[in-house]
């Protein structure tokens, strides 16, 4: 097998992230890609892990944070829209009774 074919094979696809061993450190970096910046450059994020194990659960859990579209340019929303974003991506982590109360609490915040 030439070179070339076999990093086809092991190429991730873009936007998976990418974990690597430092063994000076003896960590594991796990870096991901959450979109980009205002001012155009990548925003790519570092964390830190002691086993691969972690590691690995570690670039789950980011994907996840990436994906639930929590990032918000804090600069650019009120206070309702923020609320309104927040309680909209929560849906997806509680139960349908906590997600009534949470709506409730945050029309009483906002008025």
């Amino acid at each position: 097998m030439n070179v070339q074919t076999h990093l086809q094979q092991t190429r991730r696809p873009k936007g998976e992230g990418s974990i690597s061993y430092n063994a000076d450190t003896k960590t594991y970096k796990v870096r991901l890609t959450y979109g980009n910046k205002k001012n155009g450059k990548p925003d790519r994020r570092t964390r830190t892990a002691s086993s691969e194990k972690e590691a690995k659960m570690l670039l789950r859990v980011m994907k996840k944070e990436r994906d639930s579209a929590v990032n918000i340019a804090a600069s650019t929303m009120t206070v309702e829209e923020y609320f309104k974003k927040w309680h909209s991506v929560k849906r997806l982590e509680v139960v349908e009774g906590s997600h009534l109360r949470i709506g409730y609490s945050v029309k009483i915040i906002i008025k």
